[in-house]
């Protein structure tokens, strides 16, 4: 009876050590579960990549231009006078038409057309203590009603007024304008040389001013 209960014993303790033997020590923890091609995200703070991350250079829009209102004198307009009477610009200077001659323009720059015109020599003075530039002097010419402008021509003869006129002194220009035969009744010459001054005009008709 006793050898029967030691060879039991003796079984059952060998089946326990086989066993344990099979399982090893790491068959008590979980088994990882394989990936088939999926990885893990990191958990730690993510990095920003590099086209997130903020420029160094200025991120302003630029300013728009000023729209400050910016207070322009109005240029002043003389009451016209005939075209044989003086224009005074009230600074000293005065301008006057010496004559006024029919001729046969002759287109030579750009867009000039050949035809009737009027060549009208001008002279003007100076008065004033100081010299006076006549650079900027601009002479236009209109006929009819409405007004049409005439054209410049630069012969025969145009010579605009030019340089600086000293005081006391006075000086001669001679300008072209193509002025149809039958629009001469009724001609305006306007004239002006700085934005301080008034614009001077002259008017009448240039079928008895012309000689």
């Amino acid at each position: 009876m006793g050898i029967v209960v030691i060879g039991v014993l003796v079984a059952a303790f060998t089946g326990v050590l086989v066993v344990g033997l099979l399982r090893g020590p790491w068959d008590d923890e979980p088994r990882e579960k394989p990936s088939f091609g999926a990885t893990e995200t990191p958990s730690g703070p993510s990095t920003p990549s590099p086209a997130s991350e903020p420029s160094s250079g200025p991120t302003e829009v630029p300013e728009p231009g000023s729209l400050e209102t910016v207070d322009v004198s109005e240029v002043s307009v003389a009451p016209p006078v005939g075209l044989d009477q003086k224009g005074d610009f009230r600074t000293g200077v005065t301008l006057r038409i010496t004559s006024i001659e029919a001729v046969n323009g002759v287109g030579r720059g750009p867009g000039e057309v050949s035809g009737p015109a009027l060549r009208l020599t001008m002279e003007a003075r100076n008065d004033s203590g100081d010299p006076v530039s006549l650079e900027g002097m601009v002479v236009d010419l209109r006929y009819g009603a409405p007004d049409t402008p005439g054209m410049p021509l630069t012969e025969p003869g145009a010579k605009p007024f030019e340089g600086e006129l000293a005081p006391r002194e006075q000086a001669a220009a001679v300008y072209v304008f193509a002025v149809p035969e039958e629009s001469r009744r009724l001609v305006t010459v306007a004239a002006s040389y700085t934005g301080s001054a008034p614009t001077l005009l002259f008017e009448g008709d240039a079928l008895q001013a012309a000689r």
